[in-house]
């Protein structure tokens, strides 16, 4: 259950920076190039992007596939270097959880069979 639950998160909260940033980015890079209602699509997604930048054709419409396909790729390495970031948290806080345990002292009873067997 708790692997379910951590996938979904993390596919929410990576989903969630990719569509922060895409949005960002693809507005920046077209608002006073086009009208506003074909920024606000481009905004949504990059498959309205693409849509809309069919009905311009020309070199108006490859600036805006150019821009949205750029923006996409912008969010998509900036969502996967934040996975490695916290991956690389998770494993460090893993290491530190993990380097904490004692060793046995020596004398310390233990359950293996071999610890167990009497010396002649």
């Amino acid at each position: 259950m708790s692997a379910e639950l951590g996938g979904a998160l993390g596919i929410a909260l990576l989903g969630s920076v990719v569509t922060a940033i895409y949005r960002g980015t693809v507005g920046d890079a077209i608002t006073g190039t086009f009208p506003p209602d074909t920024v606000e699509a481009a905004r949504d997604t990059l498959g309205a992007a693409l849509s809309v930048a069919q009905t311009f054709g020309g070199q108006l419409g490859a600036n805006l596939v150019d821009a949205s396909r750029g923006a996409f790729a912008v969010a998509f390495q900036s969502a996967a270097l934040a996975s490695a970031v916290i991956t690389l948290i998770a494993a460090a806080a893993t290491a530190l959880v993990l380097g904490r345990a004692s060793p046995k002292e020596p004398g310390a009873a233990s359950d293996s069979a071999s610890d167990q067997a009497e010396v002649p």
